[in-house]
């Protein structure tokens, strides 16, 4: 797993939260890449989550990748989800 620092957008390029994460790298990979970060709750975050919308993260780096959440669960700081996605061609 790689960790990193990115931006979380949405499909109208509207910032959502920075967050940290981790990532598989190309090489651990099967498929389409996994990873997992932490956020503040966010209602319009929850409701894309629950539509299905593609978000994306814009990495430090100056990279960008489409992602598909795939959970969205509560972590022991109040107030805070964890969420696993799945990237997307």
């Amino acid at each position: 797993m790689q960790t990193f620092s990115a931006a979380l957008i949405d499909d109208n390029s509207q910032l959502i939260a920075d967050v940290d994460g981790s990532i598989e790298s190309p090489e651990e990979s099967e498929g389409f890449r996994r990873g997992r970060f932490e956020v503040q709750d966010d209602p319009s975050f929850m409701q894309g989550v629950l539509n299905k919308k593609t978000f994306h993260l814009q990495l430090d780096d100056g990279s960008e990748i489409a992602i598909k959440v795939d959970s969205a669960s509560p972590t022991s700081r109040p107030g805070f989800s964890l969420v696993e996605f799945s990237c997307i061609a």
